[in-house]
């Protein structure tokens, strides 16, 4: 590993932090600040507690040479406090009184100002917006004092505005004057290793490996059992303590060092550590403990602290790899060892010049994220205002109520990731949304966004994904599936322009962001790096949009591929019926393709053959330079040695060369085709073909959804005209209408009255009742209760001590009967016979509890089993508690009151509920059966709570809006959804931010379910 470079040690930043700078993680967050910086914006750090935000903040003062300037804010701080502070003889030069703050004085001097923790002051902190936006500020005296914008600079931070943490966010006025807010999450499991290998390089990575390990299985489990997440700080100061006392258990290290149940009292909280500890080794099973004595308890300390106390030297790190052609992308967990097997690279001076101080340092590879941000002059609000907007522009162009716009997001329970899955403007089949790029809606020219919501919502309208499922063997093939959608592109614009022609200056502005020529000879060379086929593909759209041919393709091999291919490429993209469209393609256009597709696989294999050639070569220089002669002829030998070799293996090397270049064109046409096609849902490559079959008749019902919209639509405007000619003919036909419209509104009030006295007599009778529950109910009902009977008492204690101030408690002296008082017993002896516990009594009702259970075909057998031991955790825990009454609901075709609020609970109720639960079937009428558990909740008093349990996204004929809508407008009632299982990641695009639960593991229902009740009935009450 080679050592700093003399900069970074005259900055002060020693080896070990040089180190930790160059992990890709921490390098990207630098990039980004640094670009930032370049465009005189202040930087936002958003991220959980530990993470490192503060740390590079001050590595970056020293990397630019810069002075850095630090406000620590808290709950307490005011406007004068960031203005001026406090000062006393010694420090005013003999002077009390108020002199210049930190921010005044960074004004004046520049460099770069930490503002930490933003969001805990609870007094507006309007002045630092007044400094950020002008740029000065005016004294008392008449002074003004001003910074200059191009060597100050502003870096805030503060942690997620969320439980655990408490305070306010920045106003959104003092938020848009960050031109970036970033993200600092916590490092990726093998950079934390590699972080923790080089601060504290003694302790074996095995340790470390382990330790991290603990740490990210104990995050998944943050905030909803633990209350806080262990940071990297905290595993930083456990190893310290690992690697300064050996012989200390790991396991006690890590206890007393990430201690959360000194905070938050809840067995739940050990139980999950000493989980997550055992699971990895550092404490032992129980049964092994009492056999393994005093070695058993250290655990895997024991093993460590014999390798900690040998006095062998440590083993140097590897020799740092050969330097990359091309940069990397962040390594995957495996190439990190240590911090030695990794190419940490260096500082890139180049692109920030002298700009930051007089430091020059070396180039530093780097690869950016996906996706650029958005404008920094633009108010988020008026971002969101435009998305309304454009959202009833898609749905007049795809005449279809239902579609949303939403912002991009990564369907990570559909495999996508940041590191696979490019940010673009997409429509999503079988979700009934375009996902956009809020940076195409800042663009000053707003034409551009709305020429790509066209582009979609003629996506939405004309194009058939699905048609590949009758394709198996293309469904795996990019290179089809990218020219495919590349002759998509102009079929759906010119459909979608013959519908609405003046939507063509809207298409022009979006396609010359992307497509324009701006400087014809520099893209003719980057056009080289494209691989052939894709020039196919992007020429081809260019072609369309321009008609003219593409200057920038220069190969001749192209030319020819697109001259032969004209033909069915005008006749394809001017098809109205997209199968034909797939048929001219796969017949005519696709075999020009292959050729072509070949030619690129060859090109790519010739490049990779003209890299080796020259590694050897200067492998064989290397030789020839020896100091000696006998070295030059050594190398010389191994030079011969070597060609013998390569002679034998050439077929090898030459299979293992076009399997790679085959690799990177299936890549390239894989990311071409994830920015031009349509999503579907389901990724066709993983399904089988009975499921390919199941969303082939999905995307047909939506189909007819979206014509029977249409149609609905057009009738709408018929019948619209109709009332206007009505309302020209006599009065007569008007006086007939009313009598009408008298008679169906006193139809309506009959209906509405019948369907609340049905709603009221569910307040106390179930909908289904068994006459009997049978042997077999019972038994499941124990069986289900054993599954969470540990969690029953602490959750029904937690409550009682929170609800007791809130009840009205009377004492009956004299009592001769009742519950007996523990504390009370050692008075027996003193002739006291009132020894049993106060009475509790509510004087109303305080909590009103639905939990609505979705049982329809699509909740798998485990699913089902798993809501049943919530409920089941629900009736034991909150039987007999005062001041809270409950109902529970199953839905499926039909929503039905398994256990309403006004019965009690008995072992005959208890049973026939779990059996019900399992038996239910059918659809998800999930709208209709929170708008009834709305309307009950509300006939009774107290403060009111619906948990929604289902397996994610209902069926396709389900409304999201209008659902969204109920949710939001029952402001009375809190409303909460999980989901559970790998599908029911949907359910946060359906509730309100920190009222929407997905639990990958539906094991873990019954715990949350008893956290989110803990947390709403005990809220604003304090715990003794």
């Amino acid at each position: 590993m080679e050592a700093p470079p003399a900069a970074a040690l005259e900055a002060g930043i020693s080896e070990r932090d040089w180190k930790a700078l160059n992990l890709p993680s921490n390098k990207r967050l630098i990039y980004d600040t640094l670009k930032g910086f370049t465009l005189s914006q202040h930087i936002l750090y958003i991220g959980e507690t530990g993470g490192g935000k503060t740390w590079i903040a001050s590595m970056l003062a020293k990397l630019t040479g810069n002075e850095l300037w630090m406000v620590s804010m808290n709950e307490y701080t005011r406007n004068k406090d960031l203005i001026a502070r406090e000062t006393f003889g010694e420090e005013g030069k003999n002077r009390t009184g108020l002199t210049a703050s930190t921010v005044l004085r960074w004004m004046q001097e520049g460099g770069i100002l930490v503002l930490d923790e933003m969001h805990k002051p609870l007094e507006g902190i309007a002045i630092l917006n007044n400094i950020l936006q002008n740029g000065e500020y005016r004294m008392a005296d008449g002074r003004v004092i001003k910074y200059d914008k191009t060597k100050s600079w502003v870096i805030g931070t503060m942690n997620p505005v969320k439980p655990p943490y408490k305070g306010e966010p920045p106003s959104g006025e003092l938020s848009s004057r960050f031109g970036m807010t970033l993200d600092v999450k916590y490092l990726p499991p093998d950079e934390e290793e590699a972080l923790l290998a080089i601060f504290f390089e003694r302790v074996p990575k095995e340790i470390i490996h382990t330790l991290v390990s603990v740490a990210n299985e104990l995050r998944q489990l943050y905030p909803d059992i633990l209350p806080l997440p262990i940071a990297p700080r905290t595993l930083l100061h456990i190893v310290q303590h690992a690697q300064r006392f050996a012989n200390d258990s790991l396991a006690d290290i890590f206890t007393k060092t990430y201690n959360p149940s000194s905070i938050v009292e809840d067995p739940a909280i050990a139980e999950a550590i000493n989980k997550a500890l055992s699971k990895r080794g550092l404490i032992p099973a129980p049964a092994e403990a009492e056999e393994g004595g005093s070695k058993a308890r250290l655990g895997v300390a024991g093993a460590v602290a014999g390798l900690l106390d040998k006095p062998t030297p440590w083993p140097k790190s590897e020799p740092k790899p050969e330097p990359k052609p091309d940069p990397m992308p962040p390594p995957s967990r495996g190439e990190y060892d240590g911090y030695g097997g990794y190419d940490f690279g260096d500082f890139h001076a180049g692109l920030f010049g002298n700009r930051f101080g007089h430091r020059r340092l070396p180039p530093m590879p780097f690869t950016s994220p996906k996706g650029a941000p958005v404008a920094t002059d633009t108010d988020p609000g008026s971002i969101d205002a435009w998305a309304r907007v454009l959202e009833n522009v898609a749905r007049l162009l795809a005449q279809y109520p239902p579609i949303r716009l939403v912002p991009f997001y990564y369907l990570e329970k559909h495999g996508e990731s940041r590191s696979e899955t490019p940010r673009t403007w997409r429509v999503v089949s079988g979700m009934e949304e375009i996902q956009y790029l809020p940076e195409d809606l800042a663009d000053a020219d707003k034409d551009v966004s709305l020429g790509r919501t066209a582009h979609e919502s003629w996506h939405l309208l004309h194009s058939r994904p699905e048609i590949i499922f009758d394709y198996p063997a293309l469904i795996e093939n990019m290179h089809f599936q990218a020219l495919w959608w590349a002759v998509e592109d102009p079929r759906v614009n010119n459909l979608g322009l013959e519908r609405h022609p003046g939507a063509r200056p809207w298409i022009d502005s979006a396609y010359a962001k992307d497509y324009e020529i701006r400087d014809l000879e520099l893209e003719r060379v980057e056009w080289q790096s494209i691989p052939l086929h894709l020039q196919f593909n992007y020429a081809l759209v260019y072609e369309w949009w321009k008609g003219m041919p593409d200057a920038r393709v220069t190969d001749p091999r192209v030319k020819d591929a697109l001259a032969r291919a004209s033909g069915a490429i005008q006749r394809a993209s001017r098809e109205p019926d997209a199968r034909r469209a797939f048929d001219i393609v796969l017949n005519e256009i696709w075999p020009i393709y292959l050729e072509l597709l070949d030619e690129a696989t060859r090109d790519e294999m010739d490049k990779q053959a003209q890299q080796q050639q020259q590694k050897k070569g200067q492998k064989g220089q290397k030789g020839q330079k020896g100091q000696k002669g006998q070295k030059g002829q050594q190398g010389e030998q191994q030079d011969g040695e070597e060609s013998d070799g390569s002679e034998s293996g050439d077929e090898k090397d030459r299979q293992e060369a076009e399997k790679q270049a085959k690799d990177k064109m299936q890549k390239a046409s894989k990311d071409y085709r994830d920015k031009h096609a349509s999503k579907v849902i389901d990724d066709p490559e993983k399904m089988s073909e009975a499921e390919r079959e199941k969303a082939k008749k999905e995307m047909e019902e939506l189909r007819k959804k979206q014509e029977e919209a249409k149609k609905k639509g057009q009738q709408g405007q018929q019948g619209q005209q109709g009332q206007q000619s009505d309302s020209d003919s006599d009065g007569q036909k008007s006086d007939g209408q009313a009598d009408g419209q008298a008679k169906k509104k006193s139809s309506s009030d009959a209906k509405s009255r019948e369907h609340q006295a049905k709603q009221k007599e569910r307040l106390s009778k179930p909908d289904q009742e068994k006459k009997e529950s049978s042997l077999d109910d019972r038994l499941k009902y124990q069986d289900f209760l054993s599954r969470v009977r540990n969690l029953v008492p602490h959750m029904r204690r937690t409550l009682m001590q929170a609800l007791k101030q809130k009840l009205r408690q009377r004492t009956i002296h004299g009592r001769d009967s009742g519950d007996l008082d523990e504390d009370a017993l050692p008075s027996i002896p003193r002739g006291e016979k009132d020894i049993f516990k106060e009475e509790m009594s509510p004087n109303r009702v305080l909590y009103r509890i639905s939990l609505l259970i979705d049982t329809s075909g699509s909740m798998s057998t485990e699913k089902k089993e798993r809501a049943v031991e919530g409920a089941v955790m629900m009736m034991e825990a909150l039987e007999k508690v005062p001041g809270v009454v409950f109902e529970i609901v199953k839905y499926d075709s039909d929503p039905k009151v398994l256990k309403p609020y006004g019965m009690k609970l008995s072992p005959q109720l208890k049973s026939q509920v779990v059996s019900m639960i399992m038996a239910g079937s059918g659809s998800t009428e999930a709208h209709k059966a929170l708008e009834e558990a709305i309307e009950r909740i509300r006939l009774g008093r107290g403060d009111k709570l619906i948990i929604m349990v289902n397996d994610g996204d209902p069926d396709y004929n389900f409304d999201r809006d209008q659902y969204r809508q109920l949710i939001k407008e029952s402001r009375d009632v809190e409303i909460h959804g999980i989901g559970l299982g790998d599908g029911a990641q949907l359910v946060k695009d359906l509730f309100p931010p920190g009222q929407g639960w997905w639990l990958k593991d539906a094991a873990d229902f019954a715990k949350n379910l008893r956290n989110i009740l803990k947390k709403k009935l005990t809220k604003g009450v304090r715990i003794s």
